[in-house]
């Protein structure tokens, strides 16, 4: 890694999405769903339209209990750089959608990433004691916020609510300058708070504060 002023670093969301909904139908013909998170990305991060790489359940509910029904992946026909999904399963009952998939989606650049590690450490004294017998560590605690182009709506659609912010996503920030290969990688990652600055002679931008489960540097 060689010294090197000024970055363009590329924001990058990527994670599994875990029985995602993503509709409802009573029909048993084609039917056309658009997924969430895109691109999706096979086991190497490449955006893939192979079938094989995402699973599909039908779920259909009884008075108390209800069954899943894994659907074929001939029986299904997947975009992976739109996120749209397209199946041809006679089912002939009402029935919701469920899906799973690896997903990898560069959302902006930042200019500007701030994140924070606490250890929470204290102190543990003795009965008059002016200095600790020994400093314990807590629990850790990883928060930042990561300051960007205004791309498109998926960043505040996680700060937003609903089922998109409900699994845990990885962020990357790929540092993308001659000579700066360096990447800074939040695991686990929940937005808790989404904010936009737009005034009438800036640049249009966004920031997106986070928590995360862990933080990791990674440079050549």
């Amino acid at each position: 890694m060689t010294l090197s002023k000024g970055w363009r670093g590329t924001i990058v969301f990527s994670g599994t999405n875990i029985k995602e909904y993503v509709g409802y139908t009573n029909s048993s013909g084609d039917d056309h769903y658009l997924l969430n998170q895109y691109p999706v990305v096979n086991t190497n991060n490449s955006t893939t339209d192979d079938a094989a790489n995402i699973s599909v359940v039908l779920n259909r509910s009884f008075e108390n209990a209800s069954i899943d029904i894994y659907v074929d992946n001939t029986s299904m026909n997947v975009s992976g750089a739109t996120g749209f999904l397209a199946l041809n399963f006679s089912h002939g009952y009402p029935v919701t959608l469920e899906v799973t998939y690896n997903y990898r989606e560069v959302v902006g650049y930042a200019t500007g990433i701030n994140f924070a590690i606490d250890n929470a450490p204290e102190g543990a004294f003795c009965i008059g004691a002016r200095t600790p017998a020994e400093v314990l560590i807590g629990n850790k605690g990883v928060t930042g916020t990561i300051a960007e182009f205004f791309a498109d709506r998926r960043a505040f659609k996680r700060a937003y609510g609903g089922d998109v912010n409900e699994g845990m996503n990885d962020i990357t920030i790929e540092v993308d300058e001659t000579g700066a290969n360096v990447s800074f990688k939040m695991t686990g990652v929940k937005v808790g708070g989404w904010s936009m600055d737009h005034t009438q002679d800036a640049i249009v931008a966004q920031n997106c504060d986070f928590t995360a489960a862990n933080v990791s540097l990674y440079s050549d």
